[in-house]
């Protein structure tokens, strides 16, 4: 999977017995074997990502998330899939979604992405984390 610029690789990993996200650029003494894997028939990565769609991602803690959208950024948010439960509510001056997601360093990055035109609303972790990197800046 590509995200950003990074190749990822979800592989079943039997040393920790549970399907993990690696990251190949930091992979090394990589050995290809020759042996053949198929997927199974329903299998689905997006099920690793928590109800998120925001790239290559895997976390057990889904949180709700609620942000505000101003300027062009409230029309283009409409027309993107961020989560499976996205829900919008609009006004004159802004568009606000609220989604589940496990994928909160690229929620962060997103409204970060937006500057001046997104504002996060919930959870009240997000808001700390985004008034302490604003302030820092």
């Amino acid at each position: 999977m590509l995200d950003n610029g990074s190749v990822y690789l979800f592989a079943y990993s039997e040393y920790a017995d549970t399907v993990l996200l690696y990251d190949l650029n930091f992979m090394a003494d990589i050995v290809i074997t020759g042996e053949e894997f198929k997927l199974p028939k329903k299998y689905d990565f997006n099920n690793y990502c928590g109800g998120g769609r925001l790239g290559a991602f895997k976390s057990d803690n889904v949180e709700k998330y609620k942000i505000r959208f101003t300027g062009y950024a409230k029309d283009w948010i409409k027309l993107h899939k961020w989560a499976d439960d996205q829900e919008f509510k609009e006004d004159k001056k802004s568009t606000t979604i609220t989604f589940s997601s496990s994928q909160f360093e690229k929620v962060l990055q997103l409204i970060f992405s937006w500057g001046s035109q997104a504002e996060p609303l919930e959870p009240k972790q997000l808001v700390k984390r985004w008034k302490e990197e604003i302030t820092a800046l």
